[in-house]
């Protein structure tokens, strides 16, 4: 199961029908509050993985992955925007940039790593990670598993 958070309904439900149909279930949500009030409930599942729209009121994708980690610091996540401007802030905790608008073969890419991911340990020269990624939107071409960074497997 994925968990999808994007402010724009339009956006989110036309990522939940394109996940669905290459064959992944996600749970999607119009906000990081919404998300983080589903984490702190009794029915919450710590996904495969999270992707974040990074551009949000109230908190940006960055803050909600930030806060996600310090409770579950082994969930796989993903910024997924259209606003280069918008990948100032830190950066240690996203595992791949998908640009908007993104192909669906780069978010099929994307979801098949992160579900090796999960099933095998972290491995981002044999899932290529590193190939997924935008580089241009996370600013550097020496990207680095953040799950790897931190002892994760």
């Amino acid at each position: 199961m994925f968990h999808m958070v994007d402010d724009d309904e339009l956006v989110l439900e036309a990522l939940s029908s394109i996940v669905n149909t290459l064959g992944y279930e996600c749970k999607t949500f119009s906000s990081p509050v919404a998300y983080l009030k589903y984490m702190q409930s009794s029915d919450y599942q710590p996904p495969i993985a999270l992707l974040s729209d990074a551009t949000m009121p109230d908190m940006d994708g960055f803050q909600l992955l930030e806060t996600v980690h310090q409770h579950h610091p082994e969930i796989r996540t993903a910024i997924i925007s259209g606003y280069i401007d918008s990948m100032n802030a830190s950066k240690e905790h996203v595992c791949v940039y998908l640009r908007k608008p993104f192909l669906i073969p780069a978010l099929e890419s994307m979801l098949k790593a992160f579900t090796l991911c999960h099933k095998d340990g972290c491995d981002s020269e044999r899932f290529g990670c590193a190939a997924i990624s935008d580089q241009a939107l996370s600013g550097t071409d020496q990207w680095r598993c953040p799950l790897m960074n931190r002892g994760k497997k």
